[in-house]
């Protein structure tokens, strides 16, 4: 068995025949009771593929406390009224496991437009109105009393006792969040979302999910079948199968900005129902025991029997049988996103009209076009995939076609409206072919190793065959990326390590972790970034893969138990009470394989000793034939071993090194904020114990604390010559620990010795909270260190956050204390405080509770800098609830400027459009400035100071009135003359300006006199009518739909603008349209190459001058740090540049830092022929001492060298001081150095 999860006894073993027999009489009378009804039938079930790798983008963030790198391949962002929608691509690099499934974009791929609420079914949908967390009265009996039939009925998964887990992705917002027994939802670690509606309360009488973000967005999900995914989740037994049916995943519907300004909407395809296998086995077994006793036999305390002349223990294996015990889901209808359209532009998605070979039924993404608001198409981006087959299969295993085959996404190209491709990225991956999915050639954690023993492996073998290998495990994953330029972005991985609390000693395991990423641009230099991780912490979990039932003639296991007290008898659950708010000093649960505690004489285990001893207790020879428990082997781990952020493993210390140098991080990790086990065990009159530990049935989860790990707590600076030269150093705090969702486990032993013990029930229960709280940035202590003429110079700023109780996620106050003892601090006043905010007018007052409603909780209403506590500056904006036709906008009117005792009036806002657009303001000058907005109202194309709206008339024909073509700016103008009915409004004067077309070129009006109606006829066409006040100052723009700005005058300053295919900047060009600016793309996609990278080198120089004659410079070293230089050429041509680096600067740089020597005079004497250096060195009475001398030589020709001397000196009663004797007489001048005594 493994020696992960098995038995601490086996440390006791001596010999292999004493292991078996301890071993036997350890599993038959301590162990504690097995649990297989709960075992293989209380599964987690999992969403869809597509919507599984939603769930994993929040493990896809740079995380070195992890080793997970972000791996992301940008597409488009999808521009909105104040709004976009990025499309992107993520890759999940923490590998490939052998039964993951490609989502429609590529194994291991996702995609960001993918948003979703998805959810992992903790054993029953929690709505299930007869057995539902929520559904039915489990939630609340799980915190009161439960009968022995209801935890039978947990212990069977017929009544649900957990929570179920959902995540969401709203446009790049992630999180999850859990139900507690009132439907009501608690968001864990994001306190800034709210779940207005669900589809199982309705707070809002509507359907679906309505969810808004501390912004007040708010996300519309699932309100009908055409935008829900059903799940049919079939798991199967040795001898039956259960299927449970649920809604599993509610995608985006649309999304509304704050007031209602802009409405981005999704759609959807469905498709023919798919459906995925996750495999596991089973073996049920037991061994039969038979030993011959002819001598002494003793009951001992550990019931240890010891036997001088037994014959050889026999042991065989019995009553074997094997299952399949696969969960297979389907999803009868899934979804495929198909648009996505803004007011701006829209995506359209299209797929593959081929059936996946790895997922029957299931679309591949073809490619997605975007389009402007004029349904222009602006590109498209292709994507490229291919299919892998698996090269190696069990033949004596039946598999499914579609589990032989991997898609695999090798590329994007980025196609133009003109025709052009550009192969916009292109992906390499691993080499070794990846096993069929229900492959036997697994490590614990899932990854392929190619291991050769099948699904059970002996117990002797367990440790190779669960083992990570270090080839095997990097199957698929993704290794390179080109880009458009031809440069490319290559990684590099490791095993993950962990200290095994098993061996003492860290050892590889729980999954990958990046080891090096290599950049290389299409231009410039390559940048290689190597990351060093020092030990890792514990595993989260240890894999356990086998477990018992309760059997006649055995007793099952009573381990990993601590006995604790009698309790009271009762049927209420031991209360199990959530940790302090402060983790100081909190019960924790280690995770390894515990002690086996001892264990007294009563209860139970007495009459089970007593029973044997009136068995054997006379002394004859005997046969003993017992037999173990049954046991049921996994081939897959029993219990979850990531934490609930889903790692496996972090690392408290990570450095990161280039070639300018390092960065060392620690992180909050295990040791500060550990997870906690609360498992206990119960007697059938409902007494507690035992106290369990984490990895025995039910293997309940954690209260976990893994969100509050993997923050930075420090980073050590480091420059090329690894000087330190600035750190940072963090605190936190929690926000208050105050909501909490609980889950039960419940697992049933029955403990049995045939004839001679009563059959009697034991249950395991694990309970756990769902807590949601934030860990908070409290205070950051910066330190730069400058060093300069060997002196090190220390300059510090701490800066301190103070946050609202309320609102954890607003930063109500930070101060700046700097290394002169003053303090600038700058206090933050929010919509979510507004009460503490005053205003001059009843309507902001009014606005601000309105904005409060809507949930716009970070709108910052007032700022205040201060010194030492003194106010300086204050900044306040005073919103207004506007009436703009059918609407009503809450947006800023006011805004305050003051020094903190007093204010004033420096900015009114004077009208908004429906959009949300600013059309009237002014400064405090007064003088007020209009916009005006047009392209779907989306861009300013007139700006005018000193005139209002009625004053100004003007006119760009983007409309239905304009002719297409090729117009002065933008893409429409007036064909023919154009009459101008513009009535004036006051008695200003005013002028008109306008362009027109002759001989095919545009003209230029100048400014002319406007006294009312005219008709415009200059020229065959007319563009660009303006007529202001003559003392207005006017600018103007003009758009493109698909590129953006075209066109820019302002006064005199007139400029126009041109793209490429690309919708890149190409062209810039003045008034009279010639280029003043160009600019020139790279876009050669000839791969970079193989880059190399200089080796370390160092090379020493000897200080040139010292001030004190007496000294005399020493030697220093200059060190060029590896990957400073490259070369495309050879490692010797890079190793090269380093040596020229360092023959060009290393002289001056020891000049500047090196030190001079000695410390001590010298001393110097000589006599026939030989020179004689006198060493003031004390030392005892008639002692012989050996000195080591370091000194610096001088020879006849003045070079200077280093030298090492040994030298024994004699007691001098004297002098006490010894010579050294230099029989080199080309040693002109010695300078001792330094003396140590041996």
């Amino acid at each position: 068995m493994h020696k992960l999860f098995v038995n601490a006894l086996e440390r006791l073993r001596e010999s292999q025949f004493d292991h078996l027999l301890r071993l036997t009489i350890a599993m038959l009378f301590f162990a504690c009771p097995v649990f297989g009804q709960f075992d293989y039938k209380n599964q987690a079930h999992s969403p869809s593929p597509n919507s599984a790798s939603i769930a994993k983008l929040g493990s896809t963030d740079v995380n070195l406390y992890t080793g997970v790198p972000a791996i992301v391949s940008e597409l488009h962002s999808l521009a909105g009224r104040n709004y976009a929608i990025p499309i992107n691509l993520f890759y999940n690099a923490s590998g490939i496991k052998v039964q993951d499934v490609a989502s429609n974009v590529g194994l291991g791929w996702s995609i960001s437009t993918n948003c979703i609420v998805t959810r992992v079914v903790n054993g029953l949908p929690d709505e299930d109105p007869a057995a539902g967390y929520f559904g039915s009265d489990m939630g609340e009996k799980i915190t009161g009393v439960l009968t022995a039939a209801e935890m039978e009925a947990i212990s069977n998964n017929e009544k649900d006792s957990e929570p179920d887990v959902f995540y969401f992705n709203l446009n790049g917002e992630t999180g999850k969040f859990v139900f507690d027994k009132n439907k009501n939802p608690l968001v864990l670690g994001n306190a800034g979302v709210r779940i207005l509606n669900s589809p199982f309360k309705k707070e809002l009488q509507v359907d679906g999910w309505i969810i808004m973000n501390a912004s007040g967005t708010k996300f519309y999900l699932g309100s009908s079948s055409a935008t829900i995914e059903s799940t049919s989740s079939t798991s199967y037994f040795q001898d039956a199968s259960k299927t449970i049916t649920y809604d599993s995943t509610w995608y985006l519907e649309k999304i509304e900005t704050p007031n209602n300004v802009e409405t981005i909407n999704f759609t959807y395809t469905s498709g023919d129902p798919i459906s995925v296998t996750h495999y596991s086995k089973k073996m049920k077994m037991r061994n039969k025991i038979v030993n011959t006793f002819r001598r002494e036999v003793k009951i001992l305390w550990f019931i240890k029997i010891q036997s001088a002349g037994s014959s050889p223990t026999e042991i065989s294996i019995v009553d074997q049988e094997f299952w399949d015990s696969n969960i297979v889901q389907t999803v009868a209808s899934p979804k495929y996103l198909t648009a996505i359209t803004t007011s701006d532009q829209s995506a359209y998605f299209f797929y593959k009209p081929i059936s996946r070979p790895d997922l029957t039924n299931g679309k591949v993404m073809d490619k997605i076009e975007i389009k402007d608001y004029t349904s222009q198409l602006m590109k498209t981006f292709r994507f490229h995939m291919s299919d892998k087959i698996a090269t190696e299969t069990d033949p004596s295993e039946t598999t499914a076609s579609q589990d032989k085959h991997r898609l695999m996404l090798d590329g994007v190209d980025l196609e133009t409206v003109a025709g052009n491709t550009k192969q916009l990225f292109r992906y390499k991956y691993n080499s070794t072919p990846l096993p069929q999915r229900n492959s036997s050639k697994t490590d614990a954690w899932g990854y392929y190793n190619n291991n050769q023993y099948g699904y059970f492996p002996d117990e002797t073998v367990v440790d190779e065959a669960k083992s990570m290998s270090v080839d095997k495990m990097i199957a698929g994953i993704l290794e390179e990326i080109v880009f458009a330029s031809g440069g490319y972005k290559r990684f590099a991985y490791e095993c993950n390590s962990y200290y095994d609390d098993y061996t003492g000693a860290p050892t590889p395991g729980g999954g990958i972790r990046v080891k090096r990423i290599l950049e290389v641009p299409g231009l410039g230099a390559p940048k290689q970034s190597t990351y060093t991780y020092w030990p890792g912490e514990r595993l989260r979990a240890n894999p356990v893969y086998q477990t018992m039932i309760d059997h006649r003639q055995s007793m099952v296991s009573y381990k990993f138990g601590a006995i604790i007290p009698q309790g009271t008898a009762g049927q209420a659950i031991p209360s199990i009470p959530l940790p302090p708010h402060s983790l100081q000093n909190r019960s924790v649960g280690p995770i390894g394989t515990p002690l086996v505690p001892s264990m007294p004489y009563g209860g139970m285990v007495n009459s089970v000793a007593q029973a044997l001893g009136n068995i054997i207790s006379d002394l004859q020879p005997m046969t003993l034939t017992r037999y173990s428990p049954f046991v049921i082997n996994s081939s897959t781990p029993y219990n979850n071993l990531s934490d609930s952020e889903g790692a496996y493993v972090g690392y408290g210390t990570v450095a990161v090194e280039n070639s300018e140098g390092k960065a060392v991080y620690t992180f909050t990790d295990m040791e500060q904020f550990p997870d906690v086990s609360n498992q206990i065990r119960v007697n059938a009159s409902f007494q507690p114990t035992a106290v369990l530990y984490s990895d025995i049935t039910p293997f309940s989860p954690f209260t976990s604390y893994a969100a509050a790990r993997g923050r930075v707590k420090s980073i050590n600076y480091y420059d090329s010559s690894n000087q330190l030269v600035k750190t940072v150093n963090n605190n936190y705090t929690f926000s208050d620990i105050t909501k909490s969702v609980p889950g039960l486990r419940c697992a049933l032993g029955i403990v049995s010795i045939d004839g001679y013990y009563a059959y009697d029930k034991y249950y395991n229960l694990g309970r756990y909270d769902h807590i949601s709280f934030s860990l908070l940035s409290q205070e950051t202590t910066e330190t730069t260190h400058t060093r300069a003429s060997g002196t090190n110079t220390r300059v510090e700023k701490k800066s301190i956050s103070d946050y609202y109780p309320t609102y954890p996620f607003l930063l109500a106050n930070q101060s700046m204390e700097n290394s002169d003892g003053s303090v600038m601090s700058t206090q933050y006043k929010y919509v979510g405080n507004k009460d503490q905010v005053s205003y001059q007018h009843q309507s902001e007052t009014d606005a601000a509770e309105q904005l409060h409603t809507d949930g716009r909780y970070t709108v910052l209403l007032e700022q205040t800098a201060k010194r030492d506590n003194v106010a300086i500056n204050t900044q306040k904006t005073g919103y207004k609830k506007w009436q703009v036709n059918n609407k009503t906008l809450t947006l800023p009117e006011f805004t305050y400027q003051g020094n903190g005792s007093t204010s004033k009036i420096v900015g009114q806002n004077f009208g908004y459009d429906e959009s949300g657009n600013l059309l009237q303001t002014s400064k405090n000058n007064g003088v007020k400035t209009t916009v005006k907005w047009g392209n779907n109202q989306l861009y300013p194309t007139l700006e005018a100071v000193n005139a209002s709206a009625s004053e100004i008339y003007e006119e760009d024909f983007e409309n239905a009135l304009g002719t297409l073509g090729e117009a002065e700016s933008g893409e429409k103008f007036h064909a023919g003359a154009y009459a101008v009915n513009f009535t004036l409004p006051n008695s200003r004067k005013y002028k008109i300006t306008y362009w027109y077309r002759q001989d095919n070129k545009w003209l230029f009006s100048g400014n002319i006199p406007y006294t009312g109606a005219t008709t415009l006829n200059q020229g065959d066409a007319i563009d660009n009518v303006l007529i202001s006040p003559v003392d207005a100052v006017c600018s103007k723009k003009s758009y493109h739909p698909s590129y953006g700005l075209t066109f820019s005058a302002s006064g005199n300053a007139v400029n126009y603008f041109t793209y490429d295919d690309l919708f890149r900047l190409r062209l810039v060009k003045d008034k009279h349209k010639d280029i003043i600016k160009q600019y020139v793309y790279n876009d050669v996609s000839t791969y970079a190459g193989e880059v190399f990278f200089n080796q370390k080198h160092v090379q020493e120089f000897r200080k040139s001058e010292c001030t004190n004659p007496n000294y005399v410079g020493l030697v220093g070293t200059y060190t060029v740090p590896a990957g400073r230089y490259h070369s495309y050429i050879s490692q010797e041509d890079a190793d090269a540049k380093a040596q020229a680096e360092a023959n060009a600067k290393g002289q001056r740089y020891v000049d500047l830092v090196g030190e001079c020597g000695p410390h001590a005079p010298l001393i110097t004497s000589t006599s026939e022929g030989s020179t004689y250096y006198s060493i003031a060195k004390s030392f005892d009475d008639n002692k012989r001492i050996l000195c080591n001398i370091k000194a610096v030589c001088r020879d006849v020709d003045g070079n200077l060298y280093d030298h090492f001397f040994s030298v024994q000196f004699e007691h001098y009663e004297t002098e006490k001081s010894g010579y050294l004797n230099l029989d080199d007489t080309s040693v002109e001048e010695l300078y001792v150095i330094s003396t140590t005594v041996n």
